[in-house]
């Protein structure tokens, strides 16, 4: 397979146990339905403490921007409640509003990868649209497999009814704030 961001043969490396697809050249990932479940339910590999804290730092940051953005959008869309749209719409109203468009064809079906919110875990990466699979730039495998690792930590540890009060990056943040002075 050849990627779509720079046009080089892409590798097929294994990673926790899955054989992805890699771009030595720009660090791309391709990975096809199914795998990335894959890969965030193996606990093979293990992350530094140092790549934990930027991961959690990086996705505490796009939060605020989106919160910011949040303002921005409620005053360029004035005929829509903010608060009932999902990150994926958020997105694209923000897409045409800035006229900001990433354009990358699924290396599977050809059909038009569009961004979104892993777990909304703050991680965005390209989906394939009738499910082929995800690209995700460089780092963003280790980004998504660390935010979702947490998350999964911090909702097993949660009782049943404060799952349903709390977001996800609320969770996220409360177990972040324990770690990570800000």
């Amino acid at each position: 397979m050849r990627c779509i961001l720079c046009d080089n043969e892409m590798a097929v490396k294994n990673y926790e146990g899955t054989d992805i697809d890699v771009c030595e050249n720009c660090g791309s990932v391709w990975l096809d339905k199914g795998e990335l479940g894959k890969i965030i339910n193996t606990k093979e590999v293990r992350f530094s403490l140092a790549q934990m804290e930027e991961a959690i730092k990086l996705s505490a940051v796009e939060h605020q921007a989106r919160t910011a953005l949040l303002k921005d959008i409620k005053s360029f869309k004035r005929d829509i409640n903010i608060e009932e749209l999902d990150n994926d719409q958020i997105l694209r109203i923000f897409k045409k509003r800035w006229s900001i468009d990433r354009k990358l064809s699924c290396p599977k079906c050809t059909g038009m990868l569009e961004e979104s919110d892993y777990s909304g875990v703050g991680v965005i990466i390209d989906k394939c649209p009738v499910g082929c699979g995800f690209w995700l730039d460089k780092g963003e495998l280790d980004k998504v497999q660390i935010m979702m690792e947490y998350y999964n930590k911090a909702v097993a540890s949660m009782k049943e009814s404060e799952k349903s009060k709390l977001g996800l990056f609320d969770v996220i943040s409360n177990i972040v704030k324990e770690i990570i002075p800000f």
